[in-house]
């Protein structure tokens, strides 16, 4: 039976053997996973606010626009949202 070298590939290989380098590279995939929902849930409010500024433009959406509960629940979810992300700037802050 014929071994085939798992690096040899000339695109697959390459990203097998990285792989393979992580453990001893000092990368934590579980920190990165940490600090991308921070970032996350820090760009959340700002991305919502927009959102929600759109679909209530009627010059913007036209006939598409929210209808009274959709704006009521995306504006209370913005700022139960942006209510969360508030208390973890201040830890920062302080």
């Amino acid at each position: 039976m014929q071994t085939v070298d798992r690096c040899s590939h000339p695109s697959l290989g390459r990203f097998v053997c990285s792989l393979e380098s992580w453990p001893s590279s000092g990368f934590n995939p579980i920190s990165a996973l940490f600090w991308a929902s921070v970032v996350m849930g820090l760009l959340a409010p700002p991305l919502m606010l927009i959102i929600m500024l759109a679909v209530s433009n009627s010059e913007m959406m036209g006939d598409h626009t929210n209808g009274r509960w959709l704006k009521t629940l995306g504006w209370l979810t913005t700022a139960a949202v942006t209510a969360a992300v508030l208390p973890l700037i201040w830890s920062w802050i302080s």
